[in-house]
């Protein structure tokens, strides 16, 4: 299942104020990606994805920064991240920037030491000339970092519904990265959520911008099926189960 580009930006611009009180899993993306770049200073970084910022809060407070460029599609997004790092030194000296692209078709005309996005690169409908893109504009020694769910995510809500985005599997991603004759690393990671139900589940879905993905499903009697099939299979003590599947990569030119 493919989602435009127009429905995306939609998503994540109405979700914008609901984002980041339900983005967990994000959250915790976010924090194991730092954790997996390799120890070093940064010079000019480029954030692709931002969104709210939960991953830039943690590249402007850990890390050691000249210069950080933050890329979304959504507007919204940017104009919460522009008053969220408002105080922070590099804003205050210039060197905090605001890009609105989309990530396809992304003009780079700097090179940077790191660049990095987190769930962001599975909404890409070119990822391989992408990924190539980016480390070409990489300087030398520079670092590509980013999450991308495997093609386990949301297995149960595929398994439930028929419905999935088109996520990406390890060799498929293993024979792109070869293409850019750098080194790289990948760790897949699986967590668990809870939900009190599935309405609660899909809920969550629309608060960080993914709504898209159950569109489809939505007739009542369709609806009442999926609730049915997907409470029986995987509910449990803690609540209804939902997987998440993701690969941490980094990518050193």
């Amino acid at each position: 299942m493919q989602i435009s580009k127009d429905n995306i930006q939609r998503s994540f611009s109405k979700a914008s104020k609901t984002y980041e009180s339900s983005a967990i899993v994000q959250n915790t993306m976010a924090y194991e990606l730092i954790d997996f770049l390799p120890k070093k200073s940064f010079d000019t970084v480029l954030e692709i994805g931002c969104g709210t910022g939960l991953l830039s809060s943690l590249l402007l407070n850990d890390l050691k920064l000249s210069s950080l460029t933050l890329n979304d599609l959504s507007l919204d997004m940017l104009n919460l991240c522009k008053e969220k790092f408002k105080d922070t030194k590099l804003f205050k000296e210039n060197k905090l920037s605001f890009l609105q692209a989309d990530a396809d078709s992304l003009e780079l005309h700097d090179n940077y030491s790191l660049i990095i996005s987190n769930a962001c690169f599975q909404w890409l409908k070119k990822l391989e000339g992408d990924l190539l893109n980016y480390v070409e504009h990489l300087q030398k020694e520079g670092i590509l970092a980013f999450t991308i769910f495997s093609k386990d995510n949301f297995y149960e809500l595929r398994e439930c519904s028929g419905v999935s985005l088109e996520y990406i599997d390890k060799s498929t991603l293993k024979k792109i990265l070869k293409k850019t004759h750098c080194a790289f690393d990948i760790e897949k990671i699986e967590l668990e959520s809870y939900f009190d139900d599935v309405k609660t589940m899909l809920r969550s879905f629309k608060n960080t911008g993914v709504s898209g993905l159950t569109h489809s499903i939505w007739t009542k009697s369709r609806l009442n099926d999926f609730i049915k099939t997907y409470e029986d299979k995987y509910s449990t003590d803690n609540g209804v189960k939902l997987t998440w599947s993701y690969y941490l990569v980094v990518v050193k030119k």
